[in-house]
């Protein structure tokens, strides 16, 4: 390659993409990224405003934007100031590649080639409503189908410019449409830095309004929620629960429910367990796995009463229906942070992934403290019978409360589990922590599809279009195969990728960021010398 380009020309090169973080508050709010390459990188808002025109950047802040730029493969020869039947020399030894986590989708067998695609992907808002983002359907020319096929095989950019008939110009061309920011269906890898992360594509998370307004009272959220709870769990609180409500591989063929109950019968004997508490139903997959597996391996005439507890009338709603056809269920409408019901009551309380959304005291960037954890704590306590075990699951670590998630499409903070296990433990019980995948015996090799929320819909789109549903949830291979793949290769449905489950591709949490927090009751525990004050259990909420 020949020499850097002009500062001054930087911001108007036609394979640059500015990425812009609205989402992120400890990161940067700006980057830039090479359309051919998809290698980005973090701009300081001083060398984004200098880019633009909008001040100037000393010599070392110059020279270092410049590296930034050069080391992203901006060059003079790249952007066709010498020679424009030229520019493809510098690409000659990368690979064509579609990337694997790329959100849209193509189909090669149909007249003309289609690509389905997201209206818009960057700085993707969900509207206020239910109603999901808009995918178009538009026709490719015949240069973006011959550059989709080699993308597929992998093949070398310089063997393809020599056996195809499209002239350079017309493949730069091409390369500009399928690389757009919205469409992100091409990159030019370099061999030798080839990894499956150079695969994704740089865009940041949807954000959601209804869920935003609300990030620092996530409780309220939930008790206002007046939208359809599996629209809630589909788009702003997916859960690992919901992402695996169906059988998996990865759980050697269970559904999330059963795989939990699998688990806590390594912890506590079912034989003894007739009286159950689950904090925080969700739509109710976890407890009818949970309830089917536990009712299939107990005998017959095993006592048993489920109780499930949500501060939402419509998820409590949504579970009535889920599990109406069980007689061992009764539902209780309450906070958790005030109480739960009965005192001495449960041999097992399940609460998973809810503890994130009880109140959290500290601002942004400082330890945050879970003041409504630590209530919750108390409770379940207070609720547990002698010897009973809760079992609490969340996203976070043992060491800190400030991590940022980044499976949702909205702010949340990470679990500080070290100052749970130093709350119970200061309580009187017994605590420890494990990590949700070894819990519950996660195979980190089972194939699973990737994709997020953006790629589910535009899916979605091409199978509707043939009178098919996708579920917005985790799909292992062998039934993605089963169910879709017949039509999928009728119309050349291009590049569904499947990569490992430890490789965090697939919809939905990723288990390896969970942990799992393990109380056990002893058979004499004090009441707390510094107990918060809450209302009787009988003013604190109702049974239904």
């Amino acid at each position: 390659m020949t020499g850097r380009v002009d500062i001054s020309r930087l911001a108007a090169l036609p394979s640059v993409v500015f990425l812009r973080n609205a989402f992120y508050p400890e990161r940067s709010p700006y980057g830039v990224a090479h359309r051919f390459t998809g290698l980005a990188h973090e701009l300081s808002p001083e060398m984004h405003a200098a880019l633009h025109g909008d001040g100037g950047l000393a010599p070392d802040a110059r020279a270092a934007l410049l590296d930034i730029f050069a080391g992203l493969g901006f060059e003079t020869v790249e952007e066709g100031s010498t020679d424009p039947d030229t520019w493809w020399h510098a690409w000659a030894h990368h690979r064509l590649v579609v990337p694997a986590h790329v959100p849209a989708v193509y189909t090669l067998k149909t007249a003309p080639v289609r690509l389905y695609r997201l209206e818009t992907l960057i700085d993707c808002h969900l509207p206020r409503t239910a109603e999901a983002p808009k995918v178009v359907c538009e026709p490719l020319q015949a240069v973006h189908a011959a550059l989709l096929r080699a993308a597929e095989a992998e093949t070398c950019f310089g063997d393809f410019l020599r056996t195809t008939s499209f002239t350079p110009r017309e493949i730069r061309d091409g390369l500009l449409y399928l690389s757009d920011p919205n469409r992100q269906m091409i990159r030019l890898v370099d061999p030798s830095i080839f990894s499956a992360s150079l695969k994704a594509p740089w865009h940041f998370p949807f954000q959601n309004y209804i869920r935003a307004t609300s990030a620092t009272d996530p409780t309220a959220y939930y008790e206002g929620l007046e939208i359809d709870g599996l629209w809630n769990f589909d788009w702003v609180e997916t859960t690992v629960a919901h992402s695996f409500r169906r059988p998996t591989a990865m759980l050697d063929g269970q559904a999330y429910g059963a795989a939990f109950l699998r688990a806590v019968a390594r912890h506590a004997d079912l034989r003894a367990v007739s009286d159950i508490l689950e904090v925080g139903g969700g739509t109710g997959d976890l407890a009818g796995a949970f309830l089917r597996a536990f009712l299939g391996a107990a005998p017959k005439d095993h006592p048993l009463c489920y109780t499930l507890q949500d501060l939402s009338d419509h998820l409590l709603q949504r579970q009535k229906q889920a599990l109406k056809s069980f007689d061992h269920v009764r539902y209780f409408h309450g906070n958790a942070e005030d109480a739960l019901p009965g005192r001495d009551a449960f041999d097992v309380i399940v609460c998973n992934e809810v503890i994130a959304d009880l109140r959290m005291m500290g601002a942004a960037g400082t330890v945050r403290t879970a003041t409504g954890c630590f209530a919750f704590l108390e409770n379940v306590l207070r609720a547990l019978k002698p010897g009973g075990r809760a079992f609490i699951s969340e996203f976070g670590d043992l060491v800190s409360g400030n991590r940022c998630v980044d499976h949702l499409n909205h702010t949340e903070h990470s679990t500080h589990f070290g100052a749970l296990v130093d709350c119970a433990e200061t309580l009187g019980a017994r605590a420890r922590v494990v990590s949700l995948a070894e819990f519950l015996g996660m195979d980190p090799q089972a194939p699973l599809l990737c994709g997020q929320h953006e790629k589910y819909l535009v899916i979605r789109s091409v199978l509707q279009d043939h009178g098919v549903d996708l579920d917005f949830r985790a799909y292992d291979r062998a039934e993605f195969d089963e169910r879709f793949q017949t039509i999928l290769s009728r119309i050349g449905c291009g590049r569904l990728d499947f990569q490992p489950a430890c490789e965090g591709l697939h919809f939905g949490p990723d288990l390896r960021q969970f942990l799992v927090l393990i109380i056990e009751k002893p058979p004499r525990l004090a009441e707390p010398a510094h107990a918060p004050r809450r209302q009787p259990d009988a003013m604190a909420g109702s049974i239904q």
